[in-house]
């Protein structure tokens, strides 16, 4: 385990790039210091180094989660300050149940671990939200009903704010380790420096390059703007006045040029490479 050292202060460690490769600065963050040459950030840091895409590098950080005992992930940002707002935040995840995004666009914009994290410079343990039910909005103890239905009741959400530019989080979720107090206390520094190094190295080493390669039809771009806003494909049928079938075809064909799973990772993965914009 990586030795840390309690500071008071909270500050970001940007990237530095020399010669196209983003090099390994020493991040501070919740009060913890490490240095990334050494302990078991130095070997997520080479693996995300060699790494190649998006995809690649999230398989990078759930390959090195798993190490550490955790089975699943979420991903998370905003390309802007929140301003307390939930909802339309692009996620990646690893290893979630099959259709876990069936319904999530309606709970979305409740779900109260996401809304703690957002409020907070610290990890939010979601036993901590959990214990506190009663103290949620209805449509937030039924988001977080829907999202234990799913199997997934223990984790720890690592909010990433980055100067009022944007936020980001990072959820581990599944680890035996979480019942035990002062393994959980190390895991949760441990989870917190490896949130802000991966979030900071992957905005630094962002795929908006590859985003110039990928071509969208004018109508695959307003099909996938739409989705990104919520709207169903029978919503998005109505607005631009065409036939449902026609807008599964769209997404389909979105989906491929994309390399997605589904319309979620789509909009996700179209965010992040600069495709599109919420305005």
């Amino acid at each position: 385990m990586a030795t840390l050292t309690p500071r008071i202060e909270l500050r970001e460690a940007p990237p530095i790039i020399r010669s196209g490769r983003v090099m390994k600065p020493t991040i501070v963050s919740s009060g913890y210091v490490v240095d990334q040459e050494e302990g078991p950030l130095a070997r997520l840091t080479e693996d995300l180094d060699r790494a190649s895409g998006l995809e690649e590098r999230l398989d990078v950080l759930h390959d090195f989660l798993q190490s550490l005992g955790w089975k699943q992930f979420v991903y998370g940002w905003s390309s802007g300050p929140l301003g307390g707002q939930c909802g339309n935040v692009p996620v990646l995840v690893r290893a979630f149940p099959t259709n876990w995004d069936r319904q999530w666009d309606r709970h979305s914009r409740h779900d109260p671990y996401f809304l703690s994290a957002a409020n907070s410079r610290r990890p939010v343990r979601w036993s901590d939200v959990q214990n506190s039910a009663d103290l949620l909005t209805a449509p937030q103890r039924d988001c977080m009903h829907y999202i234990s239905d799913l199997g997934l009741t223990d984790g720890i959400t690592v909010p990433v704010h980055v100067h009022g530019r944007r936020f980001a989080f990072l959820t581990a979720l599944g680890t035996e380790c979480s019942a035990q107090d002062a393994c959980r206390q190390e895991m949760t520094a441990l989870l917190t420096m490896v949130a802000h190094y991966f979030d900071n190295h992957l905005w630094a080493t962002t795929e908006q390059m590859v985003a110039g390669q990928i071509a969208l039809s004018p109508r695959e771009h307003q099909c996938l703007v739409w989705s990104a806003y919520g709207k169903t494909i029978e919503d998005i049928a109505a607005i631009l006045d065409i036939s449902a079938e026609t807008v599964r075809v769209y997404l389909k064909r979105i989906n491929q040029k994309l390399a997605a799973a589904n319309r979620t990772h789509a909009v996700a993965k179209a965010l992040h490479m600069g495709l599109i914009s919420l305005n």
